[in-house]
């Protein structure tokens, strides 16, 4: 049994990693050994031997187990049959019998969980033997108790105590094995967790020697392998401190820390190549003496830069213009920036409490499920919705959402931006398209305008003009002389009329006279009636006489005009009526202190111009900023707005009262100050003696009825006519005719305009006497050739009497 246990250690066969081989090495040896102990037996008679094989398979059950036992049983039993005697078969049942209380053994041992006492080895020993002697049984009876007699008491009292011996000298080898084991499995789990670990580790003596370290901290600290096994820890000191950025500080620590053993520490470590290892350090015990200390290193870079562009990024977020909101997929609030709390008024605490109910009135739950599935869908959607603040003002907001999924978890991460200023900027903008279209449509009728005006002109000029000579050349007792005069007085409302349209295109000669204000108001009915709605019906009421009002006519017609269109506009497509009044009343400063404007108007007579509309009137809030510039309720005109108007008044030292209510309609009264000189009227004039002109003229015109009617004029006075219908033709003339005393110019026509001809007259010869001709106003025209010797004008439609007056300013007439 001792060589069993010396060869089982001296051998390794514990040590054996395959548990086949190794249970089938330890079987052949436990049956060697039997068949050994066999070979040296205590022979009791001829062929009945007796030795201690059985102590020693029934150890090998409770020891080995099943399968060494099974291959031992069978070397053992197949030997003592070989050797055969009367003993044979009782010999090898003795084999199997106390194999079995050896694996019984075994079990109950497993079951207990842990190895038997010398106690229950001594007993183990009895119960074997008690076994092996049971056996005895199976002999004839003589045989049996002569072999009892011999054998029993020795075998009880003495193979129990072997028994014993021989198991705890194996199970102290067992123990010793499954320390063993323990330790190796300690140290395998050990530098398994050793390598494993994210921080390099490192482990000194007490003098400062590495003993252990992990793979991670030679990587980390590029150590060679060298300087870790090297007794002394200098190098290994003074090549970790080479890489710091502050080797300094790093040294006087570490200094100190081996200075008090007993002491811990954690501190960051900032490396040269912009690394940072969080280091920590503390004793090593074992027991309660320290016997060296651990040190770790966690780099912890990669964070360090993660959390400062998590806070950039955060600073960034929480400094955005725009309102920014994380939220779940259930609607719930989980961050939001100082944006958004700044535009809803409630603290972050108070939002991150909320859901997107909460504050947005068109995403219900019930919405909100399909809004966050079809962005599921789509990633990203933007749209417009609502927002209430905490005051419970709503306002509209543009947002950018946008599906994120970490994990198992779901988000919207949306862009807000309140986009009340770009609505109303929107809304504005339209508006000023629609008023430029408006003031577009305008400008273009007021083209139209002035081309209509500037052709009726010249078709008024040969009108006039016709009219004019036949006057001068008729009999006065002729009867139809009542009828030319007729044309002239025709011919002269037209050619008002024609001043009005080219006012309104912008252009014309505005001029203060004295006017009759009834005459004004009968002359612009026509066209009031037809600038104002179909279901208006427009009615005058003129008081008769009046004094004189001076005034600019064209700028009375035009705050009339502006006024009836207002009254229109406000009446709209109900039926309605738009009465004009005229008279004349004392005003004293009483009554006028209730009209704009209230400064510097004076007592005395004003005459006045109502217009009042049946229309919808309007509320105190529009009254008070009625005549504010730029304000306005609807498009007015071609940009005669009520400041206009007032400042028209106001020019003319007049001023407005005005009186209206919702649904009730406006009235608007023109208070003008009353003039005590007699009317302008139109004069149709007489035959005139004149003189005589000599030298030859070049009349210029693209209209051949205005060069007919002007040539004609031209000869009654005595001069030579040269016609030519355009600028280029007028050059050509010019060059060829050096005896044309000057030129009648007219300034719009095709090719070569009057302003291009005037210039290149005046190349040819400095000294050339140009007489501008146009429908437009002489203040407009003349301004165009201020100092750039234009010697006269002559504004169409003329009479002889005017074309007259131009050529003796000249000094070509006698």
């Amino acid at each position: 049994m001792l060589i069993l246990c010396i060869v089982y250690d001296t051998f390794s066969i514990y040590a054996i990693s395959d548990k086949r081989l190794r249970e089938a090495l330890t079987g052949v040896l436990v049956g060697l050994i039997c068949i050994a102990v066999m070979l040296n037996p205590w022979s009791l008679e001829k062929g009945l031997y007796f030795d201690t094989r059985w102590v020693l398979l029934s150890l090998c059950g409770l020891f080995f187990g099943p399968i060494p036992t099974a291959i031992a049983v069978a070397m053992a039993g197949a030997f003592r049959l070989y050797q055969g005697g009367p003993g044979g078969i009782v010999g090898t049942v003795v084999i199997v019998v106390t194999a079995l209380v050896g694996l019984a053994g075994s079990k109950w041992r497993d079951k207990q969980g842990k190895s038997p006492t010398w106690i229950q080895l001594y007993v183990f020993g009895v119960i074997v033997q008690v076994a092996m002697l049971s056996c005895m049984f199976l002999f004839p009876a003589a045989m049996r108790n002569a072999i009892l007699k011999k054998i029993a008491l020795p075998i009880l009292l003495i193979y129990p105590i072997l028994t014993t011996i021989i198991g705890l000298i194996l199970k102290k080898q067992e123990d010793r094995r499954t320390a063993d084991s323990r330790l190796l499995y300690s140290n395998a789990l050990a530098t398994a967790a050793l390598e494993s670990a994210r921080d390099g580790i490192l482990i000194v003596n007490l003098e400062g020697k590495a003993t252990r370290w992990n793979q991670r901290f030679v990587e980390q600290w590029k150590v060679p392998q060298h300087l870790l096994d090297m007794t002394d820890n200098k190098l290994l000191l003074a090549h970790a401190s080479s890489q710091m950025a502050n080797p300094e500080e790093f040294l006087r620590l570490v200094t100190e820390l081996y200075d008090h053993p007993e002491k811990s520490s954690t501190d960051t470590l900032y490396l040269a190549d912009g690394r940072i290892l969080e280091r920590y350090t503390q004793p090593q015990k074992v027991g309660n003496e320290i016997v060296g200390r651990f040190w770790s290193f966690n780099d912890i870079t990669e964070q360090r830069n993660a959390a400062e562009s998590l806070q950039m990024m955060r600073f960034c977020v929480d400094h955005a213009g725009d309102s920014m909101f994380w939220v779940t997929s259930e609607g719930r609030i989980l961050y939001v920036n100082d944006a958004a709390c700044a535009g809803l008024g409630y603290s972050r605490e108070e939002l991150l409490s909320m859901s997107i109910f909460d504050f947005d009135p068109d995403f219900p739950p019930s919405v909100w499920c399909k809004h966050f599935e079809e962005l599921r869908r789509r990633g990203n959607i933007i749209l417009e919705t609502r927002h209430r603040a905490k005051d419970g003002r709503v306002f509209p907001i543009e947002v950018n959402a946008n599906y994120v999924h970490f994990g198992s978890h779901e988000f919207n991460f949306a862009f807000t931006r309140d986009i009340t200023e770009r609505k109303r900027t929107i809304e504005e903008r339209l508006k000023l398209e629609q008023q430029l279209l408006h003031a577009q449509k305008l400008e273009s009728l007021g083209v139209l305008a002035g081309g209509i005006a500037h052709d009726f002109n010249n078709i008024l000029t040969s009108i006039i003009g016709n009219a004019d000579l036949a006057l001068m050349r008729i009999n006065p007792e002729s009867p139809v002389i009542d009828n030319l005069h007729n044309i002239e007085k025709a011919s002269a409302r037209a050619a008002d009329l024609a001043k009005q349209m080219l006012a309104y295109s912008g252009k014309g000669k505005f001029v203060i006279g004295n006017h009759d204000i009834n005459d004004l108001l009968e002359e612009m009915l026509h066209i009031l009636e037809v600038s104002i709605s179909k279901k208006a019906a427009l009615r005058l009421n003129l008081n008769r006489p009046l004094p004189t009002v001076e005034a600019d006519a064209t700028q009375i017609r035009q705050v009339i005009m502006n006024l009836v269109i207002n009254a229109s506009e406000a009446i709209g497509d109900k039926s309605g009526v738009i009465a004009i009044t005229s008279g004349c009343m004392e005003c004293d400063h009483s009554y006028l202190r209730n009209v704009w404007p209230d400064e510097n108007i004076k007592d005395g007579p004003y005459v006045f111009i109502e217009i009042t509309d049946t229309g919808s009137g309007m509320s105190k809030e529009t009254l008070a900023k009625l005549f504010d510039p730029f304000f306005t309720t609807k498009f007015t005109g071609r940009g005669l707005g009520m400041a206009a108007v007032l400042g028209i008044v106001r020019g003319h030292r007049g001023a407005i009262q005005v009186y209206s209510e919702p649904g009730k309609g406006s009235t608007f009264k023109i208070l003008l100050p009353a003039s005590d000189k007699p009317a302008e009227s139109f004069d149709p004039g007489t035959k005139v003696d004149h003189g005589k002109g000599s030298g030859t003229v070049l009349l210029v015109d693209d209209e051949e009825t205005v060069r007919a009617i002007g040539s004609e004029m031209l000869k009654e006075m005595g001069f030579d006519v040269v016609t030519a219908n355009d600028g280029l033709e007028a050059i050509e003339v010019y060059r060829a005719r050096p005896d044309i005393a000057f030129v009648i110019l007219d300034l719009t026509m095709p090719q070569m305009d009057g302003e291009q001809c005037f210039r290149e007259l005046r190349a040819l010869d400095p000294n050339v006497k140009v007489i501008m001709s146009s429908g437009f106003g002489e203040l407009e025209v003349t301004q165009k050739f201020v100092g750039k010797g234009l010697a006269g004008f002559i504004q169409k439609p003329y009479k002889w009497a005017a074309l007259r007056e131009s050529i003796v300013a000249l000094g070509c007439e006698k």
